[in-house]
């Protein structure tokens, strides 16, 4: 699962697709995700730092507090 900015999605979601992985599903907001995350059981959430409605950071104490999968989170030097 997948939770990025429209380029950074694509560009991520394309590489793990070419790379024999399936990408269960994607979205642009933190709050999708989290709703999806619960549903799906995915294997690992991969986000961007920069999300809508809340950071990468944020979406990936939710998702650490429910026990549900590790994340991943892509950040630039600024982000760090």
């Amino acid at each position: 699962m997948i939770a990025a900015s429209n380029e950074v999605l694509s560009s991520v979601k394309s590489q793990l697709i070419n790379t024999a992985f399936t990408v269960i599903d994607s979205s642009s907001s933190g709050n999708e995700i989290l709703r999806k995350v619960t549903l799906q059981l995915p294997d690992i959430v991969i986000t961007d730092y920069n999300l809508p409605d809340m950071t990468g950071l944020d979406l990936a104490k939710t998702v650490e507090h429910l026990h549900v999968c590790p994340v991943i989170i892509l950040a630039n030097q600024m982000q760090s």
